[in-house]
């Protein structure tokens, strides 16, 4: 269970078509959390996902029931993410999940990243945003000859927000930059009201920009970043 939570995208949790569930326990002082996601996946739209929490490790507190795994259109390119939106903030210390995924081509499920915590909002992204498409492929170019050693191509985003206040900046906006910097993985949604659009327009990834804070107006910041996926 240990690779869930880890960022390098060549370490995965991989479990059987009979069995695939496990519980978390986020121990005795959990944060609070209303967003779960399995990210980097080989779930099919097909497949279902469930996730309950619980204070005990009968998670019976609350139970979204098995939903489809994810909609909309996906490219080939790119793996799987299973966001679930909580109707409401938990503080359960145990969470499940369990997969189904009957006739699975590849015999088994597999995902690189859980992730879980409270998701920060804004009313939504500047006009001007832009994916970026990372090549990380390297290039050898010598006399007469050019060979390329082909890598995944990773998309980023390259936003700012709308305005957000001075109270949510400096409570929610300014610890949520300290907590992640350029080191540490954050889910970015482009539109949590779209989740057609979420298996293109959703990264796990890191901050690669500067990540800045800017006073645009009386009572009226944004926050402007460039996120790359870790993985496609």
């Amino acid at each position: 269970m240990g690779n869930l939570n880890n960022d390098k995208p060549g370490y995965v949790w991989r479990g059987s078509l009979a069995s695939a569930s496990f519980t978390i326990d986020l121990g005795p002082d959990p944060v609070e959390y209303d967003t779960i996601a399995l990210v980097g996946s080989n779930l099919r739209a097909s497949d279902g996902v469930r996730v309950q929490t619980g204070t005990t490790s009968d998670v019976s507190d609350y139970d979204s029931g098995t939903v489809a795994a994810w909609t909309g259109k996906k490219p080939k390119q790119l793996s799987a993410k299973t966001i679930a939106l909580l109707p409401s903030v938990r503080t359960d210390r145990f969470v499940r999940i369990t997969i189904t995924a009957p006739g699975h081509p590849r015999g088994y499920v597999q995902a690189q990243r859980l992730v879980i915590g409270a998701a920060t909002r804004t009313y939504g992204v500047k006009f001007g945003a832009k994916v970026n498409f990372e090549d990380r492929s390297p290039i050898t170019i010598g006399p007469g000859f050019e060979d390329v050693d082909r890598y995944d191509v990773l998309p980023a985003w390259d936003i700012t927000t709308t305005g957000i206040t001075d109270a949510a900046w400096r409570e929610t906006w300014f610890p949520l930059i300290l907590e992640v910097g350029s080191s540490s993985g954050l889910l970015f949604v482009r539109d949590n009201r779209a989740p057609e659009t979420w298996q293109t327009d959703a990264v796990y990834g890191r901050i690669t920009s500067k990540a800045s804070g800017e006073a645009v107006n009386f009572d009226s910041w944004v926050f402007v970043g460039t996120i790359l996926a870790f993985a496609p």
